[in-house]
């Protein structure tokens, strides 16, 4: 299952421009051939675009595409791309209206948005004034009158908002429209395992995949969207300014065998720029998974740690089960697993995991890591716990349990290339809790 997307599609709606409508004029002396000959016109969002604008985020931007300014609308009539790769160039026609009040408007501006690069022509060209930030015609439309605009940039340019200013005799009023790529920010953060119930995201602490996250309109409380973490447990909203609210998915909310290390919900109050690390850590409930193992209410399809001794050991009746290429694999694929460590077998894979899982045990570590590296098998072979009344490997339950056990093992051995931070270096020594959890899971039955 990957994470699903709903992409955004911006609607092009034809703007007509009259035949005395005045050309265009050409900034760049480079660029002067622009008379559309031979060019091709393409979809307002190239794909890459597209994946960058998720569905939700389309009426965030509908409400910025027809806007009253001074008692004029101004309304983005198409954002239109013309050519490909190096040749290509984005052109967004406007069209300002008044609505019969007096005084009539005597200047207009567009704000010229550093992201958008090069201007290379607008329209008209008649009173018209550039500078490195914004464009201004000092022309009138009359009170019931309209006028076309049109700004071009070079290369492939996407949607955002921008200011624009009226201004009718001495009252002069700026609001945002749609324009080129301004005003577009993003709010980051993952959900993930907090080990050592510190609340703060260690570097050897990961995510969840598959978890929904909410963005919710903090003024007026109303969700706006939802997107699903990455397999790396990371989500991203692309928002505009703004106050939100990101809040975990009720999928998660309402599974009892997670519980929450913290809140449920962070506001993000006026957001102007890009923000990060909104974070919201949880732990498997392991006493709960654990009894639900051992009662057999959560189905699994492991196998103990003695199977896993005739596997890699050639014997018993399980020695033949798997070739020597799919044991090799399976001891790549627990190496490259969810932390940088906590194993690595070196040259001699085989023998150095037949001797984490057959060694006497002698210490409650020892027994720990047998049982984690038993469960990474069956993971990386494909066993696990099943979804409810399904055969149905459960992914994200499988990935949960194993990244509380890498870290907790990360943290005792001290073998991950990560650096823990304060709070995690004051943690309690490995539980019979987390053992007896891993064992209930590999189908031991406890210890």
């Amino acid at each position: 299952m990957k994470s699903i997307y709903y992409f955004l599609a911006i609607l092009v709606v034809m703007g007509s421009f009259t035949a005395c409508e005045p050309a265009d004029e050409i900034l760049n002396p480079n660029d002067s051939n622009l008379d559309g000959a031979g060019l091709i016109e393409t979809p307002s969002l190239t794909k890459e675009q597209e994946d960058a604008y998720p569905a939700y985020f389309s009426a965030l931007l509908d409400s910025y595409k027809e806007v009253k300014i001074n008692t004029y609308t101004v309304k983005l009539l198409e954002r239109r791309v013309d050519g490909v790769g190096a040749e290509a160039t984005t052109t967004f026609n406007y069209e300002v209206r008044g609505n019969g009040a007096t005084p009539q408007l005597d200047s207009f501006t567009f704000e010229l948005p550093s992201c958008a690069g090069e201007l290379i022509s607008y329209s008209p060209k008649q009173a018209a004034g550039v500078s490195q930030d914004q464009i201004k015609w000092n022309q009138s439309i009359s009170k019931d009158g309209s006028q076309k605009f049109s700004l071009t940039y070079k290369g492939e340019i996407p949607l955002g908002v921008i200011s624009a200013t009226a201004t009718r005799g001495s009252i002069l009023e700026t609001a945002l429209v749609q324009g080129p790529c301004a005003g577009v920010y993003n709010l980051s953060g993952s959900i993930y395992i907090d080990a050592n119930e510190s609340k703060v995201k260690d570097p050897e602490e990961t995510g969840i995949a598959f978890i929904s996250v909410d963005l919710i309109n903090k003024d007026t409380g109303n969700k706006l969207g939802s997107v699903d973490t990455g397999e790396n447990g990371l989500f991203s909203f692309k928002v505009l300014t703004g106050n939100y609210t990101i809040a975990v998915g009720e999928d998660l909310l309402e599974d009892s065998n997670y519980t929450a290390v913290g809140e449920n919900s962070i506001d993000v109050p006026n957001v102007t720029k890009d923000l990060s690390g909104f974070n919201f850590g949880y732990l498997l409930n392991s006493t709960k998974v654990t009894n639900d193992l051992e009662n057999k209410m959560i189905e699994v399809t492991t196998e103990p740690t003695k199977f896993w001794q005739q596997v890699i050991g050639r014997k018993g009746p399980n020695k033949d089960l798997y070739s020597s290429t799919d044991i090799r694999n399976f001891l790549l694929a627990v190496e490259d697993s969810y932390l940088d460590g906590p194993f690595f077998f070196g040259e001699n894979k085989e023998k150095a995991a037949l001797d984490i899982l057959s060694k006497p045990i002698k210490t409650d570590l020892d027994l720990f890591l047998q049982q984690l590296l038993t469960a990474e098998l069956n993971v990386v072979s494909g066993r696990g716990a099943l979804l409810p009344g399904t055969k149905e490997q459960n992914k994200k339950f499988n990935d949960a349990l194993l990244i509380y056990a890498e870290a907790v093992a990360c943290r005792e051995t001290g073998n991950c290339a990560v650096e823990s931070s304060k709070a995690n270096a004051e943690t309690k020594a490995i539980s019979s809790r987390d053992t007896r959890l891993l064992s209930a899971f590999n189908g031991s039955g406890g210890i």
